[in-house]
């Protein structure tokens, strides 16, 4: 089966675990993908695995919490796949002294997202 054959997809935080599992499917489904990470070195061993394997991936160094990441991430997918059919986010920001115990307001829900005013 090839349910998502031609459609592209960037996946942010795409290098290992779920991201990568997620991207390992959708290329065998027909879609190629951009990977996001933060660690540009996983996310090319992740997008080699999966060329070797006969789908199409990207890799590109990707920072959630970094405006102008987000904004090349998604330029790649235009310039390279000609568009995007779809989004997958795996990232979250949870650099310290932050945890998931902190969150307890929908005010501090947005920080694991990059979307919080002040860090």
């Amino acid at each position: 089966m090839r349910g998502l054959q031609g459609k592209k997809i960037v996946i942010a935080g795409g290098a290992a675990g779920i991201g990568a599992a997620t991207a390992e499917r959708l290329t065998e489904e027909g879609a190629s993908v951009v990977i996001g990470d933060r660690n540009l070195d996983a996310a090319q061993t992740t997008a080699k695995r999966l060329g070797e394997a006969g789908g199409t991936a990207i890799a590109v160094e990707f920072d959630l919490a970094d405006e102008s990441s987000i904004q090349a991430l998604i330029d790649t997918a235009v310039t390279e796949l000609g568009g995007i059919d779809g989004l997958f986010n795996v990232g979250a920001d949870l650099s310290p002294p932050r945890t998931w115990a902190g969150i307890r307001t929908c005010s501090t829900w947005t920080w694991p997202c990059g979307a919080a005013p002040s860090r």
